[in-house]
């Protein structure tokens, strides 16, 4: 078995589906020097604790969870497969507090895992915290920092991996482990905990006191981030000095900006943004930049250009040469563009961005200009991504770019109401009065208002909150996909609740409707009507392939059907993702059982599969052929060559 996505995260696609399928488990077990265990009393063993959230990694997942991780039973065999495991998917952290049952002193932990294949990443931070009152802790360490001095986790490979250290000097009756990995996944299957000497107990607990260690642990992360994204800039930067003379020059605040990025240790995350620069030591790094630009020729404010589509990355060099926007659009057609602006000056750049010649007069309504900040992800890979509205004026857009930094502007072309023709325009950046030219061609055909391509993309929008969608922003998100085209949403199995059944299948009470008439009413004109309805091997309590199971599912797909025709809305206009990224035998089983039901039933409506079968010759036929629309993995479809295609 793999970890897999059974909840898949949000993903804007339209043919196709973007996703990584993860390899399966390597045979061979792999260990490292971290996993020799020390000769310490293990106070833990035996004890109680507490798991925050319950586990929820279904292949390893069972009752004896709560036992496990104190027993002594180390996992032998594929490790997130074995009951002697626990394991979380999205939990971020996942926190284990043991009960030592009294006040002990605490000069050690153990943290016995795997990782390193399937998707699967080792832990970035395991932080330890200790109390005696289950109140007030103490934050004593990083496991992860301590543990390095005795080897790191295997790199490339699956492997077992013990985080361990006996380097604490500190008590508490309670021990709470806060986890951090790099990947959706985190699994454990023993911890230990180290006595130390007795005097401990009349010593200070040390560390830092901690009285909300959620807070603080969102506050350890945020700053962990921040240090990396600092230390990848800064070594970036280092490698643009390639010549003796620029070293000896910048080599003093490159050391002390090296000196300081270690004393991040907490930052705030109320209030918290990703947006370049992260915080002055970040603007240092850039102000290096810019020096190292000004030594190459730059001059203080370059305009310049890729392919609108190609990353660019905030230590990237400028490239001078030829700029300009070319856009051929439809009428009510959406079109972008795009350009970059560097500050290679010693300060803050104030820029004036203007859009002249074009029709509508100066800055024309139908061209909005975005100001497109680079901000930092959780793979550490910068990217401009979001597009806020550069402010505007009347004498043009406003950019503040810092000095060494880029910002991109993006242009977002909306020609409805435009006539057809050729037009020539420019964009005027000041100061420098770098003139952009701009040729624009609308041709004489219409985009139309409703077109027949089914655009959407995971939305999500029948819930409150749900992926970073919230009752606040929820209403102009709608807005912006109706505006772009977006025509098939999707949404949650809420939306299509079970009702309830007697023995036999047969309905005795009708589902609750709220949902998908709220849904409905945020989309009124959909074309289609998408839900994911995360199916398992019971319905309403029956079991898969029973008469009552068949006779339920039926009468409860007949029963929406029924609903939604009152509502102009057609079968085929429901499409239904049963089962998120098929891949095995069980997932596949599923599908074609419902399908069948669900198409005996009520012809019509649409089976829509994301099957990820690595090997898709060996999935049961049937799977293919329940499947009304099948969504191909994109880079299974290019790696692995004809016979997969």
């Amino acid at each position: 078995m793999i970890p897999q996505g059974e909840a898949t995260p949000l993903r804007l696609v339209a043919a196709v589906s973007l996703i990584f399928l993860s390899p399966m488990l390597s045979e061979t077990l792999g260990s490292s020097p971290g996993s020799a265990a020390p000769v310490r009393q293990n106070i833990a063993r035996g004890r109680k604790y507490v798991l925050e959230p319950a586990p929820n990694y279904r292949y390893c997942t069972d009752p004896d969870d709560r036992i496990q991780l104190t027993d002594g039973i180390y996992t032998k065999g594929h490790f997130w497969t074995r009951k002697s495991t626990v394991g979380w998917r999205h939990a971020c952290p996942a926190v284990i507090t043991i009960d030592l049952g009294k006040v002990f002193p605490v000069c050690g932990v153990s943290y016995s895992t795997a990782a390193g294949t399937a998707g699967v990443g080792w832990p970035v931070s395991i932080l330890i915290l200790v109390s005696d009152d289950n109140k007030v802790y103490h934050y004593v360490g990083d496991l992860v920092e301590l543990s390095k001095q005795h080897g790191l986790p295997p790199a490339g490979r699956y492997g077992l991996h013990r985080f361990w250290t006996t380097e604490l000097a500190t008590h508490g009756r309670y021990v709470k482990l806060m986890i951090a990995a790099d990947s959706p996944y985190i699994f454990v299957d023993e911890v230990e905990v180290y006595r130390g000497p007795d005097d401990l107990l009349d010593r200070p607990a040390g560390g830092v006191v901690i009285r909300d260690p959620d807070r603080f642990f969102r506050g350890y992360k945020v700053a962990s981030l921040v240090r990396r994204r600092l230390e990848n800039d800064l070594a970036a930067v280092e490698r643009q000095l390639t010549k003796a003379r620029l070293r000896a020059a910048l080599g003093a605040q490159i050391a002390a900006i090296k000196r300081e990025i270690p004393k991040i240790r907490f930052v705030e995350p109320a209030g918290f943004t990703t947006t370049l620069p992260l915080n002055d030591l970040h603007r240092r790094i850039f102000a290096v930049q810019a020096a190292v630009w000004r030594s190459r020729g730059l001059e203080t404010i370059v305009v310049w250009q890729k392919n609108r589509w190609d990353m660019v990355s905030p230590t990237g060099m400028p490239v001078v040469g030829d700029v300009r926007i070319d856009v051929r659009m439809m009428r009510n057609e959406f079109r972008g563009a795009a350009f970059n602006i560097s500050n290679a000056g010693e300060k803050s750049a104030r820029v004036v961005i203007s859009v002249e010649g074009l029709p509508g007069g100066s800055n024309p309504d139908f061209i909005m200009v975005h100001d497109a900040p680079f901000t930092d992800t959780k793979s550490g890979t910068p990217v401009i991504a979001a597009l806020p509205p550069a402010r505007k004026t009347r004498k043009g857009y406003i950019v503040e770019i810092e000095p060494g930094m880029t910002r991109q502007i993006w242009l977002t072309f909306h020609s409805r109401g435009i006539a057809a023709g050729r037009y020539q325009g420019e964009i005027v950046v000041e100061p420098g009065g770098i003139r952009v030219p701009v040729s624009l061609r609308i041709y004489p055909l219409d985009f139309p208002d409703r077109p027949t391509l089914y655009v959407g993309g995971w939305d999500y929008t029948d819930r409150d909150r749900y992926y970073d969608v919230t009752p606040g922003n929820r209403a102009a998100l709608i807005r912006h996909l109706r505006e772009h085209f977006v025509n098939s949403p999707w949404a949650t199995a809420q939306v299509l609740s079970r009702g309830k059944y007697d023995k036999n299948g047969n309905m005795v009470e009708p589902p609750d409707t709220g949902a998908f008439e709220e849904w409905i009413r945020r989309w009124p004109d959909a074309q289609n009507y998408c839900v994911f309805v995360s199916v398992s091997d019971r319905f309403a309590g029956f079991e898969m392939g029973s008469g009552a199971f068949r006779n339920a599912v039926a009468n409860w797909i007949s029963w929406w059907v029924g609903w939604l025709r009152q509502r102009g809305i057609r079968p085929g206009q429901l499409i239904l993702l049963l089962v998120d990224e098929p891949h095995d035998v069980r997932a596949s089983r599923i599908i074609i059982e419902y399908a069948k039901v669900i198409q005996h039933a009520q012809r019509g409506v649409v089976i829509w599969e994301d099957v990820t079968w690595r090997e898709p010759w060996k999935a049961p036929p049937e799977l293919f052929s329940v499947c009304d629309v099948l969504c191909p993995n994109i880079p299974m479809w290019i790696g692995q060559g004809r016979r997969f295609a």
